[in-house]
């Protein structure tokens, strides 16, 4: 392994304005069968005292049990002299559990250095090797290198270098790349799919401002041994083979057989055991990364991770001959994973597929609260790609959309004009997996917090609700739905300037911006209807109708006049689970069009009369565009925490 020289030039103690990583060196030496040792070299220029604060202490993660670090230097320079100070900075190995608030374990440890001395306008650097791989990949490497940091680099080396017989696929992958540019798979190089030399180099890159967010925008460079997906479903398959199947696990299957005559009610009862009697704790140590633990094991543990429920409930279901097998897929980066070079890094999450009458049935041991009788109505989330891990796999699957979930609303509005103040009954019915969120929420919090959180949400706007009676909720598990009745009082913060203005609607929660990300994902099947009836109100109303009819939602509004005031008839459909990049701006316009045409206000106005302004109560009415940014635990409302539930449980998952 070449250790190269320091970095040096006559500018090093002049302020920046910022830090800066000077030199970012990586070099990977795949010597034989098995072994890896990774060089990292950085070199870090800081600009003030809160940079030397936040660098003063170096972490290296590593695992004990199959690796080691060698550190080769820790120098300063300052005023353009380099002085070693690895011999008198204090080391310390210690075990951190970041992850142990989504309940994963991995024991990694981490190498804590604190360096002495260290001042502003200091550069500082860091050379160290670490030697070892986890043995469950089976002697195969793979390695994701983000090429992007928070800071500005100004330069980056990066080296890959495999012994004979180790050949290499690799590719750059840039998810922000033009599509017109880098079709069909945003790849902005390419390397040969059998190489042993890998080189990259860039100079003055600019800081990535999404590093603290999310690795899914930074350019990557993807390195694999692995030959194709069939090489990965041939390496993950051992891991799930010859599970064991313990007294207690038969005597189960036998419950349920007795219990239920189809497979698919079978099915449906091996699934809710496992995901409500397996509570979610994830013990990822060494081979444990990636390989369930043995059945008795969990079943005496009574919890596990999604690779552990998974290979429970495929035992489970080998004992009611119901043919299953697992699946790995991506929670976050989804249909994205077909661009990546085939590697086990491709996935964080485990999952079964069962077949059943012919028909392929998906199921996500890890959720929880779910509810209906039959196997076709078993949702799972919209992961786009799935490998499924069977002798015949040779690539990727498309995993097919969810069973749809639907919600049904109707806002009774009985308008107080003398007052300034309104009445309203919100009555909704939340079918399929816009249940099962709100089931999840209903098992951890009592109904008055969700009424406090319902509040919460409403209050953001500029109204004053408040509650006239409590919440009611019936949920019938069986046909999974839950009916909702919330009774309010709202009143305006000014009711000089406008009288009336609706609540939220639910739809407003469903449909979200790019925000500079190179995909939108959808709540996708989606059916939402919403009804807003409006009582006593009096003057011009002006109906509103609207349609928009894309590739990937559909929505309506219509209008009907009432005796005594107005009905709105609000329709929201997904037609995909997904927006690509190059379809984003078209997207974005009618998404533009469909939050204009959301919410309905009535307010007064002042006509001018002859020789002197006289007030005159007028009603004007028009559709209000409302653009609500819903975002972390401001969620409860139907649908919306749902979905936001289902985002957060699905980030805390790996295999």
């Amino acid at each position: 392994m070449e250790v190269p020289a320091p970095v040096t030039d006559a500018g090093t103690d002049q302020a920046t304005g910022e830090s800066r990583l000077r030199l970012i060196d990586r070099q990977i030496h795949l010597p034989a069968a098995g072994s890896v040792e990774s060089y990292i070299d950085r070199q870090i220029h800081l600009a003030s005292d809160g940079d030397v604060d936040v660098w003063g202490s170096w972490e290296v993660a590593f695992q004990p049990s199959y690796q080691r670090i060698e550190l080769h230097r820790l120098e300063v320079l300052r005023q353009g002299r380099w002085d070693d100070r690895l011999a008198g900075s204090r080391l310390a190995v210690i075990q951190r559990e970041d992850d142990l608030r989504h309940q994963i374990l991995d024991q990694r440890h981490l190498l804590v250095i604190l360096v002495d001395d260290l001042r502003p306008l200091d550069t500082l650097r860091l050379a160290y090797t670490i030697f070892g791989q986890n043995p469950v990949f089976g002697g195969k490497f793979f390695e994701r290198l983000p090429l992007r940091f928070h800071l500005p680099i100004d330069e980056f080396r990066v080296h890959v270098h495999g012994a004979e017989g180790r050949p290499l696929r690799w590719q750059v992958f840039d998810p922000k790349a033009d599509a017109a540019e880098a079709a069909p798979r945003q790849v902005a190089q390419v390397g040969e799919l059998s190489s042993q030399d890998i080189r990259w180099q860039g100079q003055d890159l600019e800081a990535s401002e999404d590093w603290w967010f999310s690795m899914s925008d930074v350019p990557m460079l993807e390195v694999s041994e692995f030959a194709d997906w069939q090489a990965v479903a041939r390496w993950a398959a051992p891991l799930y083979r010859s599970r064991e199947r313990p007294a207690e696990l038969r005597r189960l299957a036998d419950e349920i057989r007795q219990l239920h005559a189809t497979p698919g009610a079978r099915l449906v009862a091996a699934r809710n055991w496992v995901q409500d009697e397996i509570r979610y704790l994830a013990l990822a140590l060494g081979n444990h990364s990636q390989e369930p633990y043995a059945t008795p094991e969990i079943l005496r543990r009574r919890y596990g991770d999604c690779k552990d429920k998974t290979a429970l409930l495929i035992s489970l279901l080998d004992d009611l001959e119901i043919a299953a097998w697992p699946a790995l897929v991506h929670s976050e980066r989804r249909a994205a994973i077909r661009h990546q070079v085939p590697s086990p890094a491709a996935f964080d999450h485990a999952i079964v597929t069962a077949e059943v009458a012919g028909e392929r049935i998906f199921i996500d041991p890890t959720l929880t609260h779910q509810g209906g009788q039959k196997a076709a109505d078993i949702h799972h989330p919209s992961f786009g790609r799935v490998l499924e891990v069977r002798p015949d796999t040779t690539a990727l699957s498309e995993i097919p959309p969810p069973p749809g979930g639907r919600i049904d609303s109707t806002y009774r509005y009985t308008i107080q004009h003398g007052e300034g103040s309104s009445t309203v009954v919100i009555e909704t019915a939340h079918q399929g997996v816009h249940a099962e969120g709100l089931r999840r929420q209903l098992a951890s919090s009592s109904r008055q917090q969700i009424q406090e959180n319902y509040l919460e949400f409403y209050n953001r706007s500029p109204h004053r609700v408040s509650p006239r009676a409590d919440l009611e909720l019936t949920d019938d598990r069986s046909a999974n739905r839950i009916f909702v009745r919330e009774h309010y009082e709202v009143t305006r913060d000014d009711p000089d300037q406008y009288f009336f203005e609706a609540l939220p609607l639910v739809a407003q929660t469903q449909l979200s911006y790019s925000e500079g990300a190179s995909e939108v994902d959808l709540p996708h099947p989606l059916h939402l209807e919403e009804h807003v009836v409006l009582i006593g109100a009096s003057g011009d109303l002006e109906p509103i109708a609207e349609e928009i009819s894309n590739p990937w939602f559909r929505f309506s509004v219509s209008s009907l006049r009432l005796a005594n005031g107005l009905r709105l008839d609000y329709h929201l459909e997904t037609v995909s689970a997904q927006v690509e990049g190059s379809e984003i701006a078209t997207y974005e316009k009618d998404l533009d069009r469909f939050y204009d045409s959301l919410g309905y206000r009535l307010w007064i106005s002042e006509e001018e009369g002859e020789g002197e302004t006289m007030p005159a109560k007028t009603l004007v009415v028009g559709a209000l565009a409302v653009f609500t940014t819903i975002v972390g635990g401001a969620v409860l409302l139907g649908a919306l925490a749902a979905f936001l539930w289902f985002l957060v449980e699905r980030s805390r998952h790996r295999p």
